[in-house]
């Protein structure tokens, strides 16, 4: 598939292989993760954009993570699924970067536009009791 004559199927598959590098990729190759998204037609940017995203959280790049993953949510809404687990890993990110205001504002956002997005929804409201226990 990588090999696909058709350029959009060989870009999607390439970057699904991404998936298996998430723990490992350093910053380098997640330069250049980025710089093929950014060629991508924009309608297929959306997963590979969430994957650079925890990529980046496992490489401690909270900010730029945070940036990849709002883009997600932002530019893909229609995709509430991935819309809000994106909202959920940013704010993680934020918390990671000692940002807890802007985490807690990503938190409130999802359970405001989000609410039927179980799983996140729940975890976000978790993370915003503990955010407020550590404020007490």
């Amino acid at each position: 598939m990588v090999s696909s004559p058709d350029r959009r199927i060989a870009q999607l598959a390439s970057a699904q292989l991404w998936r298996t590098a998430v723990a490992s990729a350093d910053s380098r190759q997640l330069d250049s993760w980025a710089e093929t998204i950014e060629l991508m037609p924009e309608g297929l940017r959306a997963g590979p954009l969430y994957v650079l995203g925890m990529a980046q959280l496992q490489n401690k790049q909270w900010e730029c993570a945070a940036l990849s993953l709002l883009r997600v949510a932002i530019v893909y809404r229609q995709d509430r699924s991935l819309a809000a687990q994106s909202l959920l890993e940013a704010a993680r990110g934020l918390e990671q970067a000692s940002q807890s205001a802007e985490a807690a504002r990503l938190y409130h956002e999802l359970l405001r536009e989000y609410p039927e997005q179980a799983r996140a929804a729940a975890e976000a409201q978790s993370r915003l009791e503990e955010l407020r226990q550590s404020l007490r």
